[in-house]
């Protein structure tokens, strides 16, 4: 990068005098959208993030981070981080959401106004990336695949996963955010028979245990 110039000129337009400053650029991301989310927030990177491409936005000037999201929430968002917003706005909401739960065999499309757990959430990723899983094993894809961490990153397990805890705002556009960096480049249907579980289960305990 080239240095800042300055110069300074005579009344005849003549340089008198110049000096060159140094650039040093540094990608700084302070400012929020929201009055509750500031730059120390563990998830600022991924709220910004999902709010400027349209995600998950908030309300009256708020962002909520630790809200509970609901299931019909999180697979929008999900759908939408993947640009499937016609499909989810072909009917008003919530009802787009459920005829695209169902059209990419999704699990929990009748419990849409539920607040999504962190199994559930387990499941819908490993759906998203073309597998059929349940419970622990979906939560083992996720962490030997590096879609999470659990709640403990340096102690992952199954157990520090906490599935049975509900997912917040803040932690549904890291998910999101997870999966756009390492996950599969397109959505998927969920299959509609079991996947084997066999090569995850084996991956888990060699990584961790």
């Amino acid at each position: 990068t080239k240095p800042l110039q300055v110069k300074a000129y005579d009344s005849n337009w003549q340089v008198v005098a110049s000096k060159d400053f140094p650039l040093n650029y540094k990608k700084v991301r302070e400012l929020s959208y929201f009055t509750d989310v500031d730059a120390t927030h563990w998830a600022f990177d991924s709220i910004m993030t999902a709010a400027e491409e349209g995600i998950l936005n908030g309300y009256l000037g708020k962002f909520s981070p630790n809200a509970p999201i609901k299931v019909q929430d999180f697979n929008k968002i999900l759908a939408n981080s993947y640009g499937q917003n016609e499909q989810i706005e072909k009917y008003a909401y919530p009802k787009g959401v459920t005829a695209f739960m169902k059209e990419m065999n999704f699990p929990y499309d009748n419990v849409g106004e539920s607040n999504i757990t962190r199994t559930q959430v387990a499941e819908t990723i490993a759906a998203s990336q073309g597998y059929n899983l349940e419970g622990d094993d979906a939560i083992k894809y996720l962490l030997v695949n590096g879609l999470s961490k659990g709640k403990d990153p340096k102690n992952i397990s199954v157990a520090n996963y906490d599935g049975k805890a509900t997912l917040s705002r803040a932690e549904a556009v890291t998910f999101i955010a997870n999966i756009k960096a390492v996950g599969a480049a397109e959505i998927a249907a969920r299959p509609a028979t079991p996947s084997d579980v066999t090569e995850i289960r084996a991956q888990y305990e060699e990584m961790f245990n």
